[in-house]
């Protein structure tokens, strides 16, 4: 009986992502703050965008597997510190070429841990408040307030600080990985590459 529950659960994952797939090659969600908010709208699929993107990102994925069996020669402490740095600057560079403020939830959370923090103001624990309602944000604001306390109104270390936590969830995966994956006698360059990218 168990099996076949199991089976049962696993078929209906499955449909449940063959339909996904399947949905997106038709139907794109568009995400575009200036205009529609936190929104996203949902539109026809443009071929002309996504199938060279699909393609770009096959042979991607190719030529990473390819990288990710010629880097099995080389030692984990050479090739582990070098995709982590790379990972690392990849993340720095963007949040300097495409700077963006915080909206919506990650606002609101902001300007909470903002005002404990300068004000003193503790409302929004009151009935009716934010963090009344929202109890599991309480880590997250407390987490701001004390980054903000060290160092006062930059939101670009808040950044910082989430591309190293990024970056050591993606050791730890690979960490976790291999002890799950005892049996296997590679590397696996790929799921770190993987994590990392």
């Amino acid at each position: 009986m168990s099996k076949v529950l199991h089976k049962s659960f696993y078929l209906i994952l499955l449909v449940f992502v063959a339909v996904f797939i399947a949905s997106s090659l038709l139907v794109r969600a568009q995400y575009n703050y200036a205009l529609y908010g936190d929104n996203p709208i949902l539109g026809m699929q443009q071929w002309s965008i996504f199938l060279p993107v699909i393609l770009l990102l096959l042979g991607s994925g190719v030529g990473l597997y390819a990288l990710c069996l010629k880097l099995n020669k080389y030692s984990p402490k050479v090739v582990i510190p070098i995709v982590l740095l790379c990972s690392l600057v990849i993340q720095i560079i963007i949040i300097f070429v495409f700077p963006r403020v915080p909206t919506d939830d990650s606002q609101t959370v902001l300007s909470l841990a903002m005002n404990m923090l300068y004000d003193q103001d503790y409302s929004s624990f009151e009935a009716g408040g934010y963090l009344h309602m929202f109890p599991f944000n309480y880590s997250i604001v407390l987490y701001l307030k004390t980054l903000l306390y060290l160092f006062p109104d930059n939101y670009l270390v808040i950044k910082l600080f989430n591309i190293l936590f990024s970056t050591l969830t993606t050791f730890m995966i690979y960490l976790i990985y291999k002890q799950v994956n005892d049996r296997s006698t590679e590397r696996d360059y790929g799921v770190l590459i993987f994590a990392a990218t």
